[in-house]
């Protein structure tokens, strides 16, 4: 099984992560840092034309999204791993944040 850890930031003063490929991927869990503004992440994906990021929705229309728990790892729902590329959306950052995406095929 193929397995990968990405690194990647949420800003100072933004409210969204870079996109992440996700592509082959089964499952995987979101490593947090030790500060977050806010306490909810929402994951988007990007739609089949590549332009707009979506919410994903599991089988009752629910959005998908963790809540955030302080230098965690924290299972994603299965459902964010179905298609392409993710991101991650919370509130407005008040310091630059790391976080890392662990996933498996």
């Amino acid at each position: 099984r193929q397995s990968a850890v990405e690194s990647f930031q949420i800003l100072s003063g933004a409210t969204q992560s870079s996109n992440l490929g996700i592509a082959g991927m089964a499952w995987g869990e979101l490593e947090t840092p030790a500060a977050l503004t806010g306490t909810t992440i929402s994951i988007e994906g990007l739609s089949g034309d590549g332009s707009t990021w979506l919410p994903i929705l599991d089988k009752y229309g629910t959005a998908q999204s963790v809540t955030f728990v302080a230098s965690r790892k924290i299972r994603l729902p299965d459902e964010v791993f179905g298609g392409q590329q993710i991101r991650f959306v919370c509130s407005s950052q008040g310091s630059d944040r790391t976080f890392y995406l662990h996933t498996k095929g």
